[in-house]
């Protein structure tokens, strides 16, 4: 069974670790549903050249059921964005609509 999708934006946010305090919130208040308690959530951030997805990784290193996509061969913790991607993340919004 697949679980929900999401899609974090933190654009608004212009310091890194009000980034990462953003995230660890909606985290933890996508817990609080039950339907989410125990489900796995997958970080996916687009690849850039400032490392901002190593960063995000280590900050919320250790959390319970959360893990970053990892492209093994880039050897990086993110993803590229192209058509592709973007159709990924518009299924993402959508899933995130419905629930």
């Amino acid at each position: 069974m697949c679980g929900p999708a999401l899609a974090v934006l933190t654009a608004g946010a212009q310091e890194v670790e009000k980034q990462f305090t953003l995230v660890r919130r909606h985290i933890a208040r996508l817990r609080t549903l039950a339907m989410l308690a125990d489900s796995e959530i997958i970080i996916m951030c687009e690849r850039n050249l400032g490392f901002e997805s190593e960063h995000l990784q280590r900050a919320l290193a250790g959390m319970p059921n959360v893990r970053h996509w990892v492209d093994h061969a880039a050897q990086r913790y993110s993803i590229i964005m192209n058509e592709v991607d973007h159709a990924a993340q518009r299924y993402s919004i959508i899933m995130n609509e419905e629930v």
